[in-house]
């Protein structure tokens, strides 16, 4: 009796482990020194196969010829390339992001446009795929660091569904509401972190924005911090947001980490500083794109607790460790590697408050800078060109040793067109500026953006040179600089 209830117990416990283990083959890849512990293992039964990509709708025209805001109203983010190759990249977007099935009246332009009235704003799929298009410029120009030459599009992410198939909401409390039965995603197998019993709701801990906290369980990393002290309970969210992003790419701890080392980043494989920028890269996005989109999309495209749904590392990948497993739609969609952004420079950080530095001298390096220079944008629009980094860059240093004073940056625009639409584009470039200053360590809390429109000109003469004079940034420093420091437009 004793050795038949032992052998059911031994039974039951090897069904129990191989529970816990994925049957079936696996390819193995060495990926290191013999011993280490350092190789790949690849189910080959989970690789997500390739889906295939969408053809280029037609022949990528040139960029020749007249823009796409002189032929059509209210293009906010396209509108410095030419209508042909505009036409084109909202042809290939059709494809990317529409669902297929829809009636016929919600096909192609329709799903975004009022037929009636194509400049209107009033279908809410337009002001998300504007803010979208802005997004996926951002991170192919800024976060190079991490998506390379290879870059990204709608495609990407979205494989043809209106909403990413991988996404994430804020979780909340479980069961009824009361304190019986609550986790808190503590204790019990969930299927975003390998079904281990980690934290599986950690994504709004490191996803979500800037003040997100650091994925690292030591003070040892790109930014190290010698008043990090981590719990064990944090240490739990770090494994579990670790194990998420292992699922995501569809590989193991060691693609990353060295076994010898798990904290250390110089015995560290060169895609743990790659897996690194991409955390940043999701933060910003979801920030700064997904996240204001709140006040216009409908319920159907957000979580339980009202907010819109936010990308992660599974959104792009799709559970393998390159996006379409590396191929590139680059050459066929110039007009999502826009020329005229601003690309991040992380040398040039702006350096600590000067104790010695006063108003009236911030003010005076502020126009000895900017004297006859011009903080160049996008016709119409509050994209920074490339040309301006140089000025902006001086700017950084300046605001950097200033950063004890209050420093207001203000647009301005000419009266040429609509009062209404100048205003909101001078608020947008003041602000632009400002994100250019704050992201490179300027103390975010001393800078106010604000737009004037042309309330302000410089110059009534209403001729050319007269309304370029009127385009303008200023930085004012303090109570000191009543009539301001300014940089053309």
């Amino acid at each position: 009796m004793t050795q038949t209830r032992l052998s059911i117990l031994i039974a039951a416990s090897v069904s129990l482990t191989l529970a816990g283990c994925e049957i079936g083959p696996k390819a193995t890849t060495q990926n290191g020194f013999r011993g280490t512990g350092m190789n790949q293992i690849v189910n080959n039964s989970k690789v997500t196969r390739q889906q295939a990509i969408p053809a280029n709708v037609y022949e990528t025209p040139d960029d020749s010829g007249p823009r796409a805001s002189e032929t059509y109203q209210n293009v906010q983010v396209l509108g410095g390339i030419s209508t042909e190759r505009f036409n084109h990249f909202m042809a290939n977007m059709n494809n990317w992001v529409v669902p297929a099935g829809l009636p016929e009246s919600e096909q192609g332009c329709n799903y975004c446009h009022n037929p009636a009235n194509m400049a209107s704003d009033e279908k809410y799929q337009k002001v998300a795929a504007r803010k979208m298009i802005q997004m996926t410029q951002n991170i192919n120009v800024q976060y190079t660091s991490h998506v390379k030459q290879t870059g990204v599009t709608c495609w990407t992410c979205h494989r043809g569904n209106a909403i990413p198939l991988n996404r994430w909401s804020i979780d909340g409390p479980e069961g009824n509401g009361t304190i019986t039965g609550q986790r808190w995603g503590q204790n019990k197998p969930d299927a975003r972190v390998g079904f281990a019993s980690l934290p599986g709701g950690t994504a709004s801990k490191y996803f979500l924005g800037s003040s997100s906290m650091a994925a690292r369980v030591n003070n040892t990393g790109i930014h190290p911090s010698p008043d990090h002290v981590v719990s064990v309970k944090e240490a739990e969210n770090v494994y579990g947001i670790m194990i998420r992003m292992s699922t995501a790419l569809g590989v193991n701890c060691t693609y990353c980490h060295n076994t010898g080392s798990f904290q250390s980043w110089n015995m560290s494989q060169p895609t743990r500083a790659l897996a690194w920028y991409g955390i940043k890269m999701v933060q910003n996005s979801n920030e700064n794109y997904v996240t204001p989109l709140g006040a216009v999309l409908p319920a159907s495209q957000k979580g339980p607790h009202g907010d819109p749904y936010k990308i992660n590392c599974a959104t792009c990948h799709n559970g393998i460790n390159k996006p379409m497993y590396g191929v590139s739609m680059r050459a066929e969609n110039p007009a999502l590697w826009p020329a005229g952004l601003v690309t991040s420079s992380a040398a040039i950080m702006a350096p600590k408050a000067d104790p010695n530095a006063t108003a009236a001298s911030c003010d005076a390096d502020f126009s000895k800078a900017l004297a006859g220079k011009t903080v160049e944008f996008d016709t119409g629009a509050a994209t920074i060109r490339s040309t301006s980094a140089a000025l902006l860059d001086g700017l950084v240093q300046i605001a950097g040793r200033c950063s004890r004073f209050k420093m207001s940056v203000e647009g301005h625009t000419d009266a040429t067109g609509n009062a209404a639409a100048n205003l909101k584009l001078s608020q947008a470039r003041a602000g632009a500026v400002d994100k250019y200053l704050s992201e490179r360590g300027v103390a975010a809390a001393q800078l106010v953006a604000t737009g004037y429109g042309q309330t302000r000109p410089l110059d009534t003469s209403g001729t050319p040179v007269g309304n370029q004079r009127n385009r303008r940034i200023e930085i004012n420093v303090g109570a000191a600089a009543s009539g301001g420091t300014s940089a053309g437009q």
